[in-house]
């Protein structure tokens, strides 16, 4: 029920109004050609924006554009129409960009919104032959944000029946293992013929700084078995405490985020490589871990692997890195390369230098059987060294 209504083109052509318990204002706006009225949000608690707002869709709504008066006219408004709304939005990022105009626009585009029944996303999933979970991710994401944006404009009531459960479409991914990265493989791939195209050949200095953050974010989790996703991007600068040991520069590090929760968050010690990688980011070169922990005070919050402000796609560029490293003869074409490698060579790598298991899996957030089950099928590569030494002879 309405609080307060305002007229705000007369004579009641357009009134904005509050319900109960809401704090934006909602208007409603009369049709001139038609009997009835259309309702919505303005998106806004400010007052004045609110007005401004729902001249703005009085206009639209009743436009003599019959293609734009029929994207505000909920029972009519096909996908498309919704979806070109939708992508007018500032958040939209250049992925949900091209899934709405390379897969939802041609697939599902001419259908009515209000329409739209499961069926009808889960023939879209179908018909978009995705393989993986990730791309899977990608879609579900994409989509959730565009049924809220029609919840919120009143193109559908609600996004329940829309909802997707990735356990209805698991047996269609397709599961490649991800291969661990060699120490040689390693050293090819930083070499300045792959990492100089993909950092330097790019005309946007936002996509540089990306990469460039990219290339650190390889050498901390190769150094600390961090996770990449949430573990590692969602890093801030409060999260970090250095220390010197033997004349070099360490630290801590305290995980937060990720697959942890507040009972289960773990502080991991930063070798030297790691620590000067975080230090890099904080402020000037420095190696005095005095003068970096009083940085870290004046801006706790600040998250390293952020870019003005936003959290980068990772994943999508760092596929761009290994395609040119493929294309360099830097590692092998059928490899499947992903952040997550730099992850498993730590845990192998820390394996082979007989590290204390229980010890390794504290550090690395996960179980002692985890390791023992997922690192078992690179036994044979962790011992190799001991048969190449001492080959079995039979006499």
């Amino acid at each position: 029920m309405a609080q307060k209504s305002i007229e705000v083109v007369p004579p009641k052509q357009a009134v904005i109004y509050k319900l109960s318990q809401t704090k934006n204002w909602y208007c409603r706006i009369k049709y001139v050609d038609q009997a009835g009225y259309w309702k919505g949000t303005t998106g806004t608690p400010d007052i004045e924006k609110a007005k401004i707002k729902a001249i703005e869709l009085n206009l639209m709504i009743n436009s003599s554009n019959n293609e734009i008066s029929q994207l505000f006219r909920n029972h009519k408004a096909t996908v498309e129409a919704v979806a070109k709304e939708f992508l007018k939005k500032d958040t939209i990022n250049k992925n949900d960009k091209t899934i709405v105009e390379n897969y939802i626009i041609p697939k599902i585009g001419k259908q009515v919104f209000s329409k739209l029944k499961y069926s009808d996303i889960e023939e879209y999933i179908k018909s978009c032959n995705i393989k993986s979970e990730s791309t899977f991710a990608n879609h579900k994401a994409t989509l959730s944000k565009l049924f809220r944006f029609a919840v919120q404009n009143e193109f559908i009531e609600s996004t329940e029946h829309l909802s997707l459960d990735k356990k209805e479409f698991k047996n269609n991914f397709l599961k490649k293992e991800t291969d661990v990265i060699t120490p040689s493989e390693y050293k090819n791939m930083m070499v300045m013929k792959n990492q100089g195209p993909f950092i330097f050949n790019v005309r946007k200095e936002k996509s540089k700084q990306i990469r460039t953050r990219l290339m650190s974010m390889i050498f901390i989790i190769l150094s600390t078995g961090i996770r990449p996703g949430n573990e590692i991007e969602e890093i801030e600068f409060r999260d970090l405490r250095f220390e010197e040991h033997k004349e070099k520069l360490v630290g801590f590090l305290k995980i937060r985020s990720g697959k942890v929760s507040k009972k289960h968050q773990r502080e991991i010690p930063l070798n030297n490589i790691a620590a000067e990688k975080f230090a890099a980011m904080i402020g000037p070169k420095s190696k005095d871990p005095k003068y970096l922990n009083e940085l870290i005070k004046q801006s706790p919050n600040h998250r390293p692997f952020y870019v003005d402000g936003k959290r980068p796609e990772y994943a999508r560029n760092f596929s761009r890195f290994v395609d040119i490293c493929k294309g360099n003869k830097a590692i092998a074409e059928e490899k499947n390369i992903t952040l997550y490698s730099f992850r498993h060579s730590y845990i192998t790598t820390q394996l082979k230098q007989k590290r204390d298991i229980y010890a390794l899996a504290k550090y690395c957030g996960t179980s002692v059987k985890m390791i023992e089950d997922f690192y078992s099928k690179y036994k044979s590569v962790i011992e190799s060294e001991s048969i190449f030494d001492q080959p079995f002879t039979f006499k």
